[in-house]
């Protein structure tokens, strides 16, 4: 079956004529897809990822694995600020930017219900 677009309301409709009968005899067939050589298609494969299929995990960096203990202890800080002295810092800048964004807002709004009267 081929399709048209139906002019009056937009949508896709069936066509009255087949697929056979809207090929007309003297058209060429449509080109065929030329796939490359076979020896560009193989995935490349490397020892690093040959061994992670074997143990079916990778090996973890010291560093990694100690500062994923670090963040995983329960002594009640919370995980924003488990970093130290940094993380404080960052969160404190974050609360004044968003009490600072609340100011400005509500300033804004403020500014746009009663605005400045001109003589």
């Amino acid at each position: 079956m081929l399709y048209r677009l139906n002019n009056l309301t937009g949508r896709i409709v069936r066509s009255g004529q087949s697929l056979s009968q809207g090929l007309k005899s003297g058209q060429a067939e449509p080109a065929q897809i030329i796939y490359g050589d076979a020896k560009f298609s193989k995935i490349p494969t490397d020892t690093i990822s040959q061994t992670r299929a074997k143990s079916g995990y990778s090996e973890l960096d010291p560093t990694l694995k100690k500062k994923m203990q670090h963040f995983q202890v329960d002594d009640g800080v919370p995980i924003h600020i488990k970093g130290g002295t940094s993380d404080k810092v960052l969160f404190g800048i974050t609360l004044v930017a968003c009490a600072l964004g609340l100011f400005e807002s509500g300033r804004y709004i403020y500014g746009s219900s009663f605005p400045k009267k001109e003589d």
